[in-house]
């Protein structure tokens, strides 16, 4: 009986592994090497966000978070921001993508402290969640795909 048991967690296991494997795909995530430090690169991305049309929803600083627990994790903070009248027209046109919206960027130091920032862009978003859509709404993904970029290239450049 408990081989039995043991067999069935093992393939358990074995099929939770399987099944997070397509989230480790990275080819829908973006990024870019920053030529600043961690922290001059959060600054830079803050003051980059805050100086166009987009709000800073929330900050999250994941290595801070793990504070108290037995996990290390090294400098990480998410950005949550985006701008509400350009979002909701995206999810005008793909409703689901709400789910991963606003839009978020990664700004993570590596083992080596080589700082990279990472996003997804709004049109993997918009093909992710709608099949078929309109010409009207790759515009809007490859306006906002831009922006990401720009932002994301101001906040990784040496000054």
């Amino acid at each position: 009986m408990n081989l039995i048991l043991n067999g069935r967690w093992l393939l358990a296991m074995i099929c939770l592994l399987c099944a997070g494997a397509g989230y480790a795909d990275n080819r829908y995530i973006e990024s870019i090497a920053s030529e600043k430090s961690y922290a001059d690169t959060v600054i830079a991305l803050r003051n980059a966000i805050n100086a166009g049309n987009a709000k800073i929803f929330q900050e999250v600083d994941h290595r801070n978070n793990a504070v108290g627990t037995d996990v290390k994790l090294v400098p990480s903070r998410v950005f949550i921001f985006g701008n509400p009248k350009v979002g909701a027209r995206l999810m005008e046109c793909a409703p689901l993508a709400a789910v991963e919206l606003p839009l978020r960027m990664l700004i993570r130091e590596d083992s080596q402290t080589q700082t990279r920032l990472y996003w997804v862009k709004a049109s993997t978003l918009l093909e992710r969640y709608e099949d078929s859509p309109s010409d009207e709404c790759r515009v809007l993904a490859d306006r906002i795909d831009s922006h990401l970029e720009d932002l994301a290239s101001t906040a990784a450049k040496a000054e």
